[in-house]
């Protein structure tokens, strides 16, 4: 048991929920790696859930400047609204977060 899992995974210190086998033959580094994208990820997630939210709520100031027009209260069509250019911001701006989170 990696000394960075200990007493991560369950009612005792020695037990860690594992059900894929990830942890055998990986080293603690690489463990520990996978843990943080695993909670970048789960962050990604919730945030990508709120900004779906937002949008169904009719709150897209930024995307109604970017169209310059009224855009959809669903999230679908708001998306498919969009210009291909503010796509390509979105996209760029998450690589470029991405890349700093990683390796700055």
């Amino acid at each position: 048991l990696p000394k960075s899992l200990e007493g991560t995974g369950g009612p005792f210190p020695d037990s860690v929920w594992d059900p894929a086998g990830l942890v055998k033959n990986n080293s603690e580094e690489q463990i520990l790696q996978w843990r943080s994208a695993e909670l970048k990820h789960g962050r990604v997630a919730m945030l990508a859930v709120a900004g779906w939210f937002h949008v169904a709520a009719g709150l897209h100031p930024i995307g109604d400047g970017a169209a310059r027009t009224r855009l959809s209260d669903d999230p679908i069509i708001a998306l498919q609204q969009l210009p291909a250019a503010g796509l390509m911001q979105v996209f760029f701006t998450l690589m470029l977060l991405e890349w700093m989170f990683t390796f700055v």
